[in-house]
């Protein structure tokens, strides 16, 4: 849902060893098909996050994003 330029810049974040995040790939049959993060709101409060997700419309409404949800909850 991403232009070329933002995604190469989120991928640039991701990689870069900076990031005080979590962002993980949704993997559907060892396709990408989304992804979900958690990234850290403010430094002053590390316990506290900001936990989000998207999918490719054709993967709406199987409950996959429900699931990365819930696998993600405990890793962050």
């Amino acid at each position: 849902p991403y232009t070329a330029e933002v995604a190469r810049a989120w991928i640039g974040r991701c990689t870069s060893g900076h990031d005080r995040g979590l962002q993980l790939a949704i993997d559907v049959d060892g396709r990408a098909v989304g992804g979900v993060s958690v990234d850290v709101v403010t430094a002053k409060a590390p316990r506290v996050g900001e936990l989000g997700y998207w999918l490719g419309e054709p993967f709406w409404g199987r409950g996959i994003g429900g699931e990365a949800v819930r696998l993600v909850c405990p890793e962050a």
